[in-house]
């Protein structure tokens, strides 16, 4: 009893099945893939939309253009390729240094290149196709005229081919992909481009690491063997938990036997090479900071001084506000320069470790000041407005101010509680990694002090020396 239309519509989907690139062949299915709780809402979604296309109940216009966000390593690029599979849809895949690699590099070939990517899409039955980095392709706004003179051809170029396939009324999902989207250009992502954002983040809670390694260990290790290494993994990516699993193989490969628990932990938290009195003063550093934090109302997620590239630990905060106040401002200040502040009343001194602490600091002030309106100010003399990374000498004066007195701020937090410090030091050298709770427990045992107010002295009054004035 099916009508022409739905033959047809059905004739289709095997032939576009038929077609499917070889690259799914090993792609999971996106039910396969543990994914935090908004990604999955948007992703049953998005499937639900792409089989009412096939189903003739919606048209493929109605398709979002989709930007997916995160950091690296989050699965951007198997999400998209991923629920491709899941919905029977073919996959092809370009960036913007593909255009250029498959060209040679002048702007008439990269140019062709992005021409033929969407040529293929059209040239597709039922097609999802990623534009991975988009950010590659640079904001127009923030560009010199030099640059702006050649750049300009290649994102007018892109934006009227995503027109090209809006407009075809074929079966094409588009998607981008970026660790930045902020640096994304504004006509790219108006509405009937990509406009739809879906951030993708690493996993923030213990179950959603442990899906994470009971993804990519299939049945090697059950749950009661990985709790020490779903503890020690902290806020991973899923990238970092296939690099773990698959160097714990490794070790247990080279040794001729099964995979054990101590292989993916060696693999996670190698031995810590660093002198007994170094580790001291990394977990000194950390706890200072996750003391203030805690003080200051600011949730405390994590605290590891498990060595990461230049760093040696980490403290990981939850965001204060979507629209911080200057009070909030002061608050993230302060807890930035609380590790600054125990190696000084604590650790014998200042030392090169509070770099990333310091530079964030400056940036947080420099976008209150100038930026945000939160202080003296209302007039935008922010940095990117002139096109430079570098402050002005009096927007650096009055951030520099401010740091000192926020410094001091939170030298007094550590000065009135340094017990309580060594406290969450000891934990931290005997677990390395602490947390919410554990966090918790450990400063629930001393009675709350007095938090030093962040109102400047009166003496100075509520502005800044040295930011301009409206």
């Amino acid at each position: 009893d099916s009508t022409g239309g739905e033959v047809v519509r059905r004739l289709r989907r095997v032939r576009a099945k038929k077609a499917l690139p070889a690259n799914l062949d090993r792609t999971p299915k996106l039910e396969e893939i543990p994914l935090c709780r908004s990604v999955r809402a948007w992703a049953n979604q998005m499937i639900d939309d792409l089989r009412r296309v096939d189903a003739g109940k919606i048209t493929p216009a109605e398709l979002p253009g989709v930007v997916l966000e995160g950091p690296p390593g989050v699965g951007k690029t198997l999400i998209a390729s991923a629920l491709a599979k899941s919905a029977g849809w073919q996959f092809l895949s370009t960036s913007v240094g593909d255009w250029f690699g498959s060209s040679d590099g002048h702007l008439g070939g990269v140019s062709k290149a992005c021409t033929r990517f969407f040529d293929e899409l059209l040239a597709g039955e039922r097609v999802i196709g990623l534009i991975d980095e988009i950010d590659a392709l640079p904001d127009r706004a923030s560009l010199d005229a030099k640059d702006l003179q050649w750049w300009n051809s290649i994102i007018t170029l892109m934006l009227l081919q995503i027109d090209r396939i809006r407009k075809s009324g074929k079966p094409i999902l588009l998607l981008g992909a970026t660790n930045y989207f902020s640096r994304l250009d504004a006509a790219l992502v108006r509405p009937g481009r990509l406009e739809q954002r879906v951030p993708v983040l690493p996993a923030t809670s213990q179950a959603e690491i442990a899906a994470l390694f009971a993804h990519f260990l299939s049945s090697e290790l059950g749950p009661e063997s990985v709790t020490q290494a779903t503890r020690l993994a902290g806020q991973a990516t899923p990238a970092a938990v296939e690099a773990w699993v698959r160097g714990a193989r490794a070790r247990a490969r080279t040794e001729n036997r099964a995979l054990v628990e101590e292989d993916l932990l060696l693999a996670i938290a190698p031995p810590d090479e660093r002198a007994p009195g170094i580790l001291r003063i990394a977990a000194l550093h950390e706890a200072g900071h996750a003391l203030v934090a805690k003080r200051l109302g600011i949730a405390v997620t994590e605290v590891s001084i498990i060595a990461q590239g230049q760093m040696g630990g980490v403290t990981r905060t939850q965001p204060v506000s979507m629209f911080p106040t200057r009070q909030d401002v002061q608050d993230m200040a302060t807890t930035l320069l609380a590790g600054r502040a125990a190696d000084l009343v604590l650790n014998g001194g200042a030392h090169a470790g509070a770099q990333a602490d310091l530079a964030m600091a400056t940036k947080l002030l420099a976008d209150a000041m100038a930026a945000w309106g939160l202080y003296d100010t209302l007039v935008d003399t922010s940095p990117a407005l002139g096109g430079s990374t570098r402050l002005s000498p009096a927007l650096a004066q009055a951030v520099n101010l401010e740091l000192k007195r926020l410094l001091k701020r939170a030298v007094t937090m550590v000065e009135a509680e340094p017990a309580l410090v060594h406290r969450l030091a000891d934990a931290l050298l005997r677990q390395r990694v602490l947390g919410a709770a554990e966090i918790e427990q450990i400063i629930q045992t001393e009675p709350l002090r007095k938090v030093p107010d962040a109102t400047p002295d009166p003496v100075v009054g509520t502005a800044n020396p040295g930011v301009p004035k409206c």
